[in-house]
């Protein structure tokens, strides 16, 4: 686990550097929040690796700027 100060595409560059390091290879799938500056660090670190959003997180997104009568509806299609 590694705590950063922010979600910039440094921490996470560092952060990839750091478990390639650990042995981390061959990484061809990530699913996650859309973590501000992930996409770009994941793209130097793993050259040709597929990101997901996560549904969840999506959905929580969503979710927060439903109004509130809605928000049932909503998460019951989600």
């Amino acid at each position: 686990m590694r705590i950063g100060d922010s979600e910039s595409g440094a921490f996470w560059r560092d952060t990839f550097d750091w478990l390639k390091g650990r042995g981390l290879t061959d990484v061809s799938f990530i699913v996650s929040d859309s973590h501000k500056g992930m996409g770009a660090a994941l793209r130097r670190s793993f050259q040709g690796v597929i990101w997901q959003r996560c549904k969840v997180h999506l959905m929580r997104n969503i979710l927060s700027f439903t109004p509130s009568r809605h928000k049932l509806a909503m998460a019951q299609t989600g």
